[in-house]
């Protein structure tokens, strides 16, 4: 029952910390296997550092990367940045 080697890895980008927890015994019981695991990890506000109470919000987040690398909402390369690798 100790999948993801019984740790957590908690890495706060703002203040420049990694932090090493052990997986709470009542999270690795409601996701044995670790199916949905992650996504709960994502969807729940975070609890500590500087993003305390954020939520992961990942179409915001996928649309400014995909135009920041020049792809489509679909992820694709637009005719533009095929152009600009000079693949089109």
């Amino acid at each position: 029952m100790d999948g993801y080697a019984g740790k957590m890895v908690f890495a706060d980008l703002s203040a420049g910390t990694v932090t090493i927890k052990p997986t709470p015994p009542e999270l690795k019981k409601q996701y044995l296997g670790g199916r949905g695991f992650c996504i709960r990890l994502l969807n729940e506000p975070l609890k500590e550092g500087a993003p305390a109470g954020q939520v992961w919000r990942r179409e915001e987040m996928l649309d400014k990367y995909y135009t920041l690398r020049g792809w489509d909402m679909e992820g694709m390369p637009t005719k533009e940045k095929l152009k600009e690798l000079g693949l089109a």
